[in-house]
């Protein structure tokens, strides 16, 4: 195990995938990126901004989007915080921007302090394709694939 504590799924010279818990209920967040430039996408960066900010600052990665999987408090609850952090948008399926709009809801469920979220940058579509880039070098492409059941707008990528 990492000092960070992520694990790395995937590994060459132009691309990591690496995952790593994170928050009370330790969601599998997911970095892809690349080892050159840092350019990064993150999937599902949980509800502990203080824990995803640290890792992506000691990889010194520059995250470029926040995908998620579906809009549940323990897998995009502290994304609001990332994103103004970081300048990046928030990503989710449009079935479930409802849940979102409740993950203070959500908290008071657990017990836990959730903020009302800010609105959403954008909307994933089905098969639509996010390029991760350094400058104009495409590094790797990933596709959303919706698949509901977990939640109605769940993804996976």
């Amino acid at each position: 195990m990492n000092i960070d504590n992520t694990t790395t799924l995937y590994q060459d010279p132009s691309l990591i995938i690496a995952t790593f818990p994170v928050g009370e209920l330790e969601v599998n967040s997911v970095l892809i990126y690349s080892p050159q430039s840092g350019s990064a996408i993150s999937i599902d960066p949980g509800d502990d901004h203080q824990q995803f900010l640290k890792i992506v600052a000691n990889k010194k990665l520059k995250v470029q989007l926040l995908l998620h999987t579906h809009a549940h408090f323990d897998h995009i609850g502290a994304s609001e915080i990332i994103a103004k952090k970081l300048n990046v948008p928030i990503l989710l399926h449009p079935l479930d921007y409802p849940i979102y709009q409740h993950l203070a809801d959500q908290g008071k469920f657990v017990g836990k302090k959730i903020p009302t979220p800010a609105p959403l940058n954008e909307f994933l579509d089905e098969q639509q394709i996010y390029a991760l880039k350094d400058t104009n070098q495409l590094i790797t492409s990933i596709s959303v694939l919706h698949t509901p059941g977990h939640s109605p707008g769940h993804c996976c990528f």
